[in-house]
Order: C-alpha cells, then structure tokens, then sequence
C-alpha cells in the first residue's frame, strides 16, 4: 500500500484531492510550505513577496540617495534648495510596495485584494511624500485619502 493510498484510506480520497489542489495552487502562487524542508518566507511591510523579490527595490533605495545627494549638491552649488528633502525617503517603502504589488499581480494576472493592498500603501506613502516635500496643507491629504481608499474598497468589491 503506497503513502498516498494509506492517507486517502485513513482521511478519505476527497479531502486528499482538496489537499492535493490546494498544494497546486500554493505552487502557482508561489508559496512554500515546510514540507520537504523548505523555509516558509516572511512577510514584508506590504505584501508577501519572498526573499528573492525583496531585493527588487535595491535599484530604488540607490536612486533615492542619488536624488537626495542631487539635490543637497545642486543646493550647495546653484543656491537651489528643497524644503523637507527628507520626505524623499518615503519613496524607499513606496517601492517595495509597488514592488510587491507588480510581483503579485504578475503571479496572479488580475487585481485582487492581495494586489491592491501594496497597491493602496505604495500610494499613501507617494502622497504622504508630496505632502512633506511641497508643503501642502493637509486639509488636501483626508480627501485624497478617502478617494484612494474608496478606489481600494472598489477593486475588494470587484473580486468578492
């Protein structure tokens, strides 16, 4: 008697059959499990994105310093300066949001609630960034942030 006859004998074939399809989606998506002894991956900040991913923003973290060393040169030299040039940094979390987000709309081909949710972060820290950066009244930020997350309510009720 092989293992997978003992377990549907013991289980029933049926719930060996979910588990068999459940097992294939995970592999689709790109999840691994313990078995076989393979590392379950954590989470990030915004999304599951695996290890191999989270060095896909590496690119972004180094264009950020090149853009705030840009503009503390470009202040020192033309006298050109950025108020809140720190607001820059925002753009490192931004990214591995929208990195997150592409890695799993990439692996799933449509938006879902898993997608939109980088998504949603990715903007709200672009928009926390333009507050800081051009001084904007924040009078401006709670509507923009309403609308953004009626936008993200709407892809939920789009998948449901």
């Amino acid at each position: 008697m092989s293992k997978t006859e003992a377990y549907e004998d013991y289980f029933g074939e049926e719930s060996v059959k979910n588990l068999k399809e459940a097992e294939k989606e995970a592999d689709v998506l790109g999840v691994e499990g313990k078995r076989e002894g393979k590392k379950k991956h954590g989470r990030g900040s915004c999304g599951s994105a695996s290890k191999k991913d989270q060095g896909a923003p590496a690119w972004l973290v180094g264009l950020v310093f090149i853009l705030i060393g840009g503009s503390l040169l470009a202040s020192n030299v033309f006298g050109f300066g950025i108020n809140n040039w720190w607001a820059l940094f925002f753009l490192i979390p931004a990214g591995g949001c929208f990195a997150s987000a592409t890695h799993l709309y990439q692996s799933r081909g449509k938006i879902d609630e898993a997608v939109s949710g980088p998504l949603f972060g990715g903007f709200l820290m672009l928009l926390l960034m333009s507050m800081f950066l051009f001084n904007l009244s924040w009078n401006l930020f709670w509507p923009v942030a309403l609308i953004m997350l009626g936008l993200k309510l709407l892809t939920h009720v789009q998948t449901a």
